[in-house]
Formats: structure tokens, sequence, C-alpha cells
């Protein structure tokens, strides 16, 4: 048990680490800029996500 603990707590801290690197790489945003979407898109462009 403690065993699968320990790998569990290594998961999580690469997990952290990854996420924290990677959110470091975005570019930050102003209050009234809209944000874009996964797919390119802007935010104003409109459409539904699953077009």
């Amino acid at each position: 048990m403690r065993f699968l603990v320990k790998r569990l707590c290594e998961g999580l801290r690469d997990t952290l680490r990854v996420a924290e690197s990677r959110g470091g790489r975005l570019p930050a945003l102003s209050d009234g800029e809209p944000h874009d979407r996964l797919d390119g898109r802007s935010a104003h462009e409109g459409g539904s996500p699953n077009e």
C-alpha cells in the first residue's frame, strides 16, 4: 500500500510540474480580451464547439 501511495504522490507532483510549466508559457490575457477556443477560433466568432 505504501508503494502505491508513494507512486501516486510522485505522479501528482509530476503532473503539477508539467501543468505549471505549460501554464507559464501561455500568453497573459488582459481582462477585456476574448479567450480563444480550443479549435483556434476566437470566442466572438460564434458557432458550437461540436461543428
